[in-house]
């Protein structure tokens, strides 16, 4: 998996690449610090865990969905494309309690908490979230996990 960095400038640098053994064990620790968020439910005759994800493509993500493969934990993909009501549809149809995002969907989300139930922990992907974020998170009830932390987690 591979992972190009940016620089502050928007300068691309090099590829810094990881390998199998590498995800699988970061998976692993992933899986660990996400499926205690992720109850099962009974919803439209099916039993299931389910997690959003609404982040461009990065490694947290590609990670992310491994590690809920290895949970059975059913992804639901938010792409920045959707509109807002195409976002509350797929959160209702799905209703997971976790959501995991990316610093630059914060500023769509932020007026979309109130509205997002069944949401209770929203896992960042980035370690520098906005304060006009983590405020609003705090006010609609979200917890805000980052994604970095489960990295310190022993694998399962």
């Amino acid at each position: 998996l591979g992972t190009r960095s940016v620089s502050m400038s928007g300068v691309s640098g090099d590829y810094v690449w990881k390998t199998y053994a590498e995800v699988d064990e970061i998976s692993r620790k992933v899986a660990r610090g996400i499926s205690p968020h992720c109850p099962s439910k009974t919803l439209h005759g099916w039993t299931f865990a389910a997690i959003g994800v609404w982040s461009r493509n990065r490694e947290e993500l590609y990670i992310t969905d491994i590690a809920c493969e290895r949970q059975d934990i059913t992804v639901v993909p938010l792409y920045e494309t959707l509109g807002e009501e195409a976002v509350f549809v797929a959160l209702d149809q799905t209703q997971p309690e976790v959501l995991c995002i990316s610093k630059d969907i914060e500023v769509k989300l932020i007026p979309m908490l109130a509205r997002m139930e069944t949401i209770k922990v929203i896992i960042h992907f980035d370690s520098d979230p906005g304060k006009d974020f983590l405020k609003a998170a705090k006010e609609h009830g979200k917890k805000v996990h980052y994604y970095f932390d489960f990295l310190k987690l022993t694998a399962l």
